[in-house]
């Protein structure tokens, strides 16, 4: 039993990968001369004996080690390009870095060696294949699209059809003062929950947990928005159905040109099957909701609720569940952002400047890191949050945000790029006149309105 436990041991702890991707890197070299190829060659061979050696070692129990020579000579190889398909944490920190040279006019630098080698041809050659295969499938997808939307008789009730095709529906009052006004709000809401999903699956570190937290979001979205939609039959005035209701709701997204543009998942996740019906020429299965319209607003009301506490920043180093630590911000401290112009940049700011507040408060110093798409960390994530802005937009606000505003904070990168390092001037911020105590850095994000 010994024998086997030690056995198991040494092979647990071989690490054969480290010794293929020395081979890996060598085979990836494109010799500057004749001397440096018989070299690499001489290298590879020596290689090929070491990881046989390290493969038999939970056999034999005798260790194999790289040659100090190789070692020193693959010390500034990077890996090959085709490795970025293996090594993704490597091409993060890369894009990370790069993104972040860009902020200071600085050349972009690569992890991965795109070297002439045939793993490297291989791999561009697929990315073509590939890539074409992908150009072909937008293609006919967008044709697709486009042959529905030329006509689109079967998402109607046969009675209305000709009306839709006539596009007169459009001056009903229904549709003008109830329908349309409610679809409008109702889009705004759906944008605002992708912005928030984005920005969150923008992180690595975005879980499989936090996903499903994402498609719950939508789930109650469109459960309470069918339910907004379907209360404007309670208006006796208008004389709706279902029928007529849907026939409307299908115009907006298809016809009306506020709408049609747009992305239809609402019309579909709403709708879905009752469109499903039409399509298949069969007719809509009306059930009379058990709850009063009072019940359904209540039910809104607070499915809406869920939705908001969903849109929480949570920074896991300004934890404070025990509400004992307190962070006083000065009206007179964020009176110095109220002239900047730009309301982004404005916004940018001021979300800096709070979380330097709190880290302080938390960490005890003024001066904080902010790491992209890293665990337990200040992230572009939380900023894009706290300032209510775009995340595709958030690389040009910093950039103006560095060059426009050095009176007031210095943002440098570290030394090698993979992380910023913001300071504000102290002297440029007084405490008078009134202030506002926060456990929470959510709470601040009234200073934003």
């Amino acid at each position: 039993m010994d024998e086997i436990i030690d056995t198991d041991i040494r092979g647990m702890s071989n690490n054969i990968g480290k010794a293929v991707n020395k081979i890996t890197k060598l085979w990836s070299v494109v010799p500057k001369d004749d001397d440096e190829k018989i070299k690499v060659r001489r290298y590879i061979k020596i290689m090929s004996v070491v990881c046989s050696k390290i493969i038999d070692f939970a056999k034999t129990g005798k260790a194999a080690t790289i040659p100090c020579e190789i070692e020193e000579y693959l010390k500034d190889i990077q890996k090959p390009y085709f490795q970025r398909y293996i090594y993704n944490h490597e091409v993060s920190r890369e894009k990370i870095m790069n993104e972040n040279r860009e902020l200071y006019g600085e050349d972009k630098k690569f992890i991965f060696s795109d070297t002439n080698c045939v793993m490297n041809r291989l791999c561009h050659y697929m990315e073509k294949e590939i890539a074409n295969i992908d150009d072909e499938l937008k293609k006919n997808k967008e044709e697709q699209l486009e042959e529905k939307a030329e006509d689109i008789t079967c998402f109607y009730s046969e009675k209305n059809t000709e009306q839709f095709k006539d596009k007169k529906y459009d001056n009903s009052v229904s549709y003008t003062k109830y329908i349309k006004p409610l679809l409008k709000d109702l889009k705004k809401e759906y944008d605002e929950i992708s912005k928030y999903n984005s920005q969150e699956n923008n992180n690595i570190f975005c879980s499989s947990d936090i996903k499903q937290e994402h498609d719950d979001r939508y789930k109650i979205f469109y459960t309470y928005a069918k339910m907004e939609l379907m209360n404007i039959l309670e208006h006796k005035e208008l004389k709706l159905i279902k029928e007529k209701l849907l026939d409307f709701i299908v115009f907006a997204f298809y016809r009306d040109k506020d709408f049609n543009k747009l992305d239809k998942s609402l019309l579909w996740n709403c709708f879905g099957s009752e469109l499903s019906c039409r399509i298949k020429g069969k007719s809509l299965i009306v059930k009379k909701s058990k709850l009063t319209y009072e019940d359904r607003r209540e039910k809104i009301s607070k499915l809406k609720k869920i939705n908001n506490k969903k849109n929480k920043i949570y920074i896991s180093i300004f934890k404070n569940e025990e509400k004992d630590k307190q962070v006083e911000i000065f009206d007179s401290e964020l009176d110095v952002f109220k002239n900047i112009g730009n309301k982004d940049e404005r916004n940018l700011l001021k979300a800096l400047y709070i979380i330097s507040k709190f880290n302080k408060v938390f960490k005890g110093n003024f001066k904080f890191e902010i790491e992209k798409n890293k665990k337990d960390a200040i992230t572009k994530t939380h900023m894009c949050k706290l300032a209510d802005i775009d995340a595709r937009k958030y690389p040009n606000i910093l950039k103006k945000v560095i060059t426009k505003h050095e009176d007031i904070v210095t943002i440098e990168p570290s030394k090698d790029y993979s992380k910023i390092i913001c300071e504000f001037k102290k002297d440029k911020f007084s405490k008078n006149g009134n202030s506002k105590k926060y456990t929470d850095i959510n709470e601040c994000r009234s200073r934003f309105k």
